[in-house]
């Protein structure tokens, strides 16, 4: 299907997703080149998605309606949440939609929200000090906890505190993902946003 991950510590954050798009078969290849995420509040913030492309792109496109600032972005955001709880089309359609969205927030934090309909939970993040705070967006055949272990694993080899090592470590890691999962591919994207 997807994996989008987010790296965040508390001067910055890194997004990267891989460019496939498979059909609901999870094997059919759409595309092979789609940007899953967009920038915000002119680069200070983001919404990434992973799961179903058209239901992604619909909450996507009807969100960017109008200017808003980080709060309203963020109680926007976890309004879709509540619908995608109160809605059981990954039941009955097989619709998968795994959202975050994160920013500089007005406390000039770094803040970032992540949500799943498969498993209708919301992880919030402000990484303090010298954690660096990750969330993943995939429904791969692996937990997100494998995929950490592999990120801690190229955090040894690449580093960690600043953006570019970060970044190295994001497509290290897509690509370790796209040789073990069919439904992802090596073809990435990446947005820094920093303070």
């Amino acid at each position: 299907m997807s994996f989008v991950s987010v790296l965040a510590r508390e001067s910055f954050l890194c997004v990267m997703s891989d460019g496939q798009v498979t059909n609901l078969d999870g094997v059919t290849i759409i595309q092979e080149d789609f940007q899953k995420f967009t920038s915000l509040m002119d680069g200070r913030a983001f919404i990434a998605f992973a799961g179903t492309k058209d239901l992604c792109e619909m909450i996507i496109r009807d969100t960017q309606l109008k200017d808003r600032n980080f709060s309203a972005w963020k109680d926007l955001f976890l309004l879709v949440f509540k619908a995608l709880n109160l809605t059981e089309l990954h039941k009955t359609h097989n619709y998968k939609v795994m959202l975050a969205f994160g920013g500089i927030n007005e406390s000039d934090e770094i803040e970032v929200y992540s949500i799943s309909s498969i498993d209708k939970n919301i992880l919030h993040q402000k990484p303090k000090g010298d954690n660096t705070d990750y969330s993943f967006l995939n429904n791969t055949s692996h937990s997100n906890e494998f995929w950490e272990k592999k990120l801690i694993e190229l955090f040894r080899e690449t580093g960690y505190n600043t953006p570019s090592e970060l970044v190295s470590a994001q497509k290290l890691l897509n690509n370790f993902v796209a040789d073990n999962e069919n439904s992802v591919n090596k073809k990435t994207f990446k947005l820094v946003i920093k303070k």
